[in-house]
């Protein structure tokens, strides 16, 4: 199972950014394999193994954060904040947060190679529904809260609540995120 480099870089900035002194610390404490991939480079476009995003999201919480992932939602909203805005530029100034989302169902699986997004909303809240995805695991999921999240707030609205309602462990589940503005 892969996930696009883009999901590696912005972790990768968001440790230059916020700890950069912790960067050996946090690449000594990832998989020989995971840290062979980071020191030959992630380019945003390519493919890479979906357990170096899982570990290196681990990793950085237990280093950064408290060791119960919450760091992923953090993480997940700076990723949406660094690279949204000069990719999908134009859909956050002519679009709603209900467009926007609706968009980023279709593209689901440019970012992942496996499962698939679904959306629902309605005037004041979003339901984001994974399904069918291969290898779940909390940091994902708290990673897709704080980007949902981050993604509301960049296309102007004032996120209100936003809360995991199921957050399978297992594959067959679909993990299921309301967001209300």
């Amino acid at each position: 199972m892969q996930v696009k480099g883009s999901a590696i870089t912005s972790r990768l900035r968001y440790l230059d950014a916020h700890a950069p002194e912790r960067r050996d610390e946090v690449f000594g404490a990832l998989a020989v394999e995971h840290r062979a991939i980071l020191k030959a480079g992630v380019l945003k476009n390519a493919w890479v193994p979906y357990s170096l995003f899982i570990d290196l999201n681990v990793r950085l919480d237990e280093k950064l954060g408290t060791g119960d992932l919450q760091l992923c939602r953090t993480m997940g909203a700076y990723g949406a904040r660094v690279n949204l805005p000069t990719i999908y530029r134009l859909f956050y100034k002519v679009g709603s947060f209900g467009f926007i989302l609706k968009r980023a169902a279709r593209i689901w699986d440019i970012h992942y190679s496996s499962g698939k997004l679904y959306v629902e909303s309605g005037d004041d809240w979003a339901k984001l529904r994974v399904e069918d995805f291969a290898m779940p695991h909390k940091a994902l999921w708290l990673s897709v809260q704080g980007w949902g999240e981050a993604s509301a707030e960049l296309s102007g609205v004032v996120v209100k609540e936003s809360e995991i309602i199921s957050a399978p462990e297992e594959p067959g589940g679909a993990c299921e995120i309301r967001i209300r503005w």
